[in-house]
């Protein structure tokens, strides 16, 4: 979905969309996750949604710190398995290394 909307934002001649585009991208994204799943199971995807959803009222104060703790240790499993997938034959991550760009190697 966030691709979705950086490719309608191109496609309207915004150009490439900057900090403002993606930020609208994901909340795009975020949105519809929101009225998707949301509910079915709460939509406690990250917990900037469980405090927005504790000041709203939609989510008792006690029970924010569980979900809180449960979403980040799946990010930091969810982290570790893609690090396992994603290991090339240099035993670097194949994905990160993709993104830093890495000086040459000393002459």
């Amino acid at each position: 979905v966030t691709d979705l909307g950086y490719k309608v934002l191109n496609k309207a001649g915004w150009g490439s969309a900057g900090l403002i585009g993606i930020s609208f991208a994901f909340g795009g994204t975020l949105m519809v996750l929101v009225y998707t799943i949301g509910p079915v199971s709460g939509c406690h995807i990250n917990p900037a949604v469980t405090i927005a959803m504790g000041i709203a009222g939609r989510c008792k104060w006690k029970d924010a710190p569980g979900y809180i703790v449960a979403q980040l240790v799946g990010a930091v499993l969810a982290s570790v398995v893609l690090m396992g997938c994603c290991r090339d034959s240099n035993h670097s991550v194949s994905i990160i290394t993709a993104w830093v760009p890495t000086a040459p190697p000393p002459a």
